[in-house]
């Protein structure tokens, strides 16, 4: 991801996966987290879909780093591990317009 655009276009096509197999909330749930330094964290989150009737999918877990710049932490890097999930992997690369996008996002 390198623009706005980028990442407008991935929000706006995860906002139609979930509409599509019926998410009503994503649950995060921290799993691990270690420093790499003073303004660097390194972290481990286990995302959970969840619709009207319960769980919709096994758990997904996303790699983040955090970074501290100008006083302010923000995410420098994030990674999804989807698993068997061959749609929510094609919203990731971009499949449906033919277009590669990077699972790795480099904000």
């Amino acid at each position: 991801m390198k623009t706005r655009a980028d990442l407008r276009e991935l929000f706006d096509d995860l906002m139609q996966y979930y509409q599509v197999n019926g998410t009503k909330m994503v649950s995060r749930r921290l799993v691990k987290a270690e420093f790499m330094g003073e303004a660097s964290v390194i972290s481990i989150h286990e995302n959970i879909l969840i619709g009207k009737t319960g769980v919709i999918a096994p758990p997904l877990q996303q790699t983040s780093v955090l970074q501290k710049k100008n006083g302010n932490w923000r995410v420098g890097f994030c990674e999804y591990t989807p698993a068997d999930d061959l749609d929510f992997c094609r919203v990731l690369v971009g499949a449906a317009d033919g277009m590669a996008r990077s699972s790795a996002l480099m904000i």
